[in-house]
């Protein structure tokens, strides 16, 4: 009998620890308040001992921006003509191009949706610094074609009977004439023989972008019969894109009159170029410095950094970090003659190190009206 009491007891004992256990996993409030009374407790201690823990460090800090690291556009010169059938299907068909296409739709399904909202807490979605000066002529690349319907007509030709001083005085007044194709405006046809400022804009955020950068800039130029200034607002939804059109009429107020018939509303996917133009965020502005054969020479966006000696601040808010380039063009606080590059497209005027992307804009504008004159008088571009 004794024997028997003595293992229920035993049996008693050998259970309890599992009760205590079923206990714990059904009760995970006592269990949590015990760790987190046990975190408090040890808090309290680092802070009464003077070892406060450091949360800046754990902080998420903005990337510093770079100068623009590569050359931006596309391979092949751009085609505003319609495509035959034939020419379609190879290109539908073509395997490099097939396999192209797919990485793209890989990277873009990747991206989060609000991923560009989330871009513009840093810079203000500003990605890069735009170049000190131009693109070399056999690095640079095509600008896409980009095709849209303007918010005014365009005036007639101009008559090249009328002097100089007349017809200068008409693109002042009624801007300059845009050919048409197939009843659309296409970027590659208007800038074929001209020099051409493109900007691309979304939102009016991105629009406040180019104002800031193109300010002055194509009020002084305008006036010449080889400038074109395009700005294509891109709207890839539908719905915004019916929006924007059936406002037309307060964009017409908003922008001036002779650059009417050069304001596009474009609707084109360009979800296979996006990548390679620069096109990163969608709310922000995008500006293009396009030659006369349709290759991107120079390129800025967002909002223009003001060109401080030391590029620690930007107009959208943060630190900037100006990387230094090889290029004997750049010499610190002094500026430092070049000689003429002609094609190659050195600026043979020299820059300073904290020269502003808007000055930068300007000197590549003028070096690059300069050559195209020159080629002009040559008869070597039309």
């Amino acid at each position: 009998m004794q024997s028997i009491i003595t293992r229920s007891l035993l049996r008693k004992q050998r259970w309890k620890p599992q009760r205590a256990c079923r206990t714990q996993a059904c009760h995970p409030r006592t269990e949590r308040t015990f760790h987190s009374s046990w975190r408090q407790a040890s808090v309290s201690d680092d802070v009464r001992d003077g070892r406060s823990q450091d949360t800046s460090k754990n902080s998420p800090k903005p990337i510093a921006l770079q100068l623009l690291p590569r050359p931006l556009g596309v391979q092949n010169p751009p085609k505003w003509r319609p495509m035959s059938r034939e020419e379609k299907n190879r290109e539908l068909f073509d395997e490099d191009k097939v396999i192209e296409r797919r990485d793209i739709l890989k990277r873009l399904n990747q991206e989060a949706y609000y991923a560009d909202v989330h871009k513009m807490s840093f810079h203000g979605g500003k990605t890069w610094i735009a170049p000190p000066q131009l693109i070399r002529e056999e690095r640079s690349l095509y600008f896409p074609n980009m095709s849209g319907k303007p918010i005014g007509e365009s005036p007639p030709p101009e008559d090249k009977s009328q002097s100089p001083e007349n017809r200068k005085e008409q693109r002042m007044l009624r801007g300059p004439y845009i050919p048409m194709e197939g009843g659309k405006c296409h970027t590659g046809q208007i800038g074929q023989g001209n020099v051409s400022i493109i900007a691309i804009t979304n939102s009016q955020i991105s629009q406040e972008h180019v104002k800031a950068w193109t300010r002055g800039l194509t009020d002084k130029w305008r006036g010449h019969e080889r400038f074109r200034f395009l700005h294509v607002n891109l709207q890839q939804n539908p719905l915004r894109t019916f929006l924007v059109s059936m406002f037309a009429s307060k964009l017409r107020q908003e922008v001036p009159k002779y650059f009417h018939q050069s304001y596009i509303i474009s609707y084109e996917n360009i979800d296979y170029v996006r990548e390679a133009i620069g096109l990163e965020n969608k709310f922000v502005g995008y500006v293009y410095l396009v030659d006369w054969e349709n290759r991107i020479r120079w390129a800025g966006c967002g909002g223009p950094w003001n060109g401080d000696d030391s590029p620690t601040t930007s107009t959208q808010g943060g630190p900037v970090s100006e990387e230094p380039t090889n290029t004997p063009s750049i010499a610190a606080g002094r500026k430092k003659d070049v000689p003429e590059g002609g094609l190659s497209g050195q600026i043979s005027e020299g820059l300073v190190q904290g020269l502003g992307e808007v000055e930068r804009l300007e000197r590549c504008m003028k070096v690059l009206m300069n050559r195209l004159d020159t080629l002009v008088k040559e008869g070597k571009v039309l």
